[in-house]
């Protein structure tokens, strides 16, 4: 399993699999279709991956092992224990706080890389 950028020309004319959007749900995707044996074209309109940095910043704490993700250091752009929520009116909230809560605050120009 490989991961190149490839100009248009390059491109296969068939594919097991096309996946459309290289963020982290797309990636993880085609990594896992990848590993199975599926040859798999992930097409994204940005060039540089990571880059601007949309959403999806936070990750529980147990999925990089659970789906084999190795975190480098400079990845990781906090540690975190759980979430504050503010509804729309900017005055209710609610905090949550758990073991299930943990997790990392990423660096998306990192991670997506």
């Amino acid at each position: 399993m490989s991961a190149e950028i490839m100009e248009f020309s390059q491109i296969k004319n068939e594919y097991d699999i096309v996946v459309v959007g290289a963020g982290p749900a797309g990636s993880l995707a085609a990594r896992e279709a990848a590993k199975k044996g599926a040859s798999v074209l992930v097409l994204d309109r940005r060039k540089e991956l990571g880059a601007p940095v949309r959403c999806g910043e936070g990750l529980g704490a147990k999925y990089p092992e659970k789906f084999g993700i190795k975190l480098s250091q400079g990845a990781i752009s906090a540690h975190i224990n759980g979430a504050r929520v503010i509804a729309p009116n900017l005055i209710d909230d609610i905090v949550i706080a758990t073991p299930e809560t943990k997790g990392y605050v990423l660096d998306r120009k990192v991670f997506d890389k």
